[in-house]
């Protein structure tokens, strides 16, 4: 992941629904959608424990590399949330699984 700089504009908020809200940045064709970081990290881990549960059963399935994939990408983006708080000196809204609440 690479990190813009956050001057090259302001991003639009299009439309806010609970924990997630659809925005434009600058420069993109598409608007993203933008979930909260605890909603996020907790999507992740139900993930993980799903995935981790369906491989157990489905190992030799042709899709389990694909699950994996997908699993792999979104600890990346948690990874990136998580560097990013900590550059800015912002404390996270979640605990860091496997570490003490």
């Amino acid at each position: 992941m690479s990190k813009s700089n956050p001057s090259e504009g302001a991003a639009r908020v299009l439309a806010v629904a609970g924990n997630a809200a659809v925005v434009q940045l600058p420069g993109r064709r598409f608007p993203g959608v933008l979930v909260q970081g605890d909603t996020f990290a907790l999507l992740c881990e139900r993930l993980d424990d799903a995935l981790a549960g369906w491989l157990q059963r489905q190992a030799a399935d042709p899709s389990a590399e694909e699950a994996r994939e997908v699993a792999a990408e979104f600890r990346r983006l948690q990874t990136f949330y998580e560097q990013t708080l900590g550059a800015e000196g912002i404390r996270l809204p979640y605990a860091v699984r496997g570490e003490p609440k």
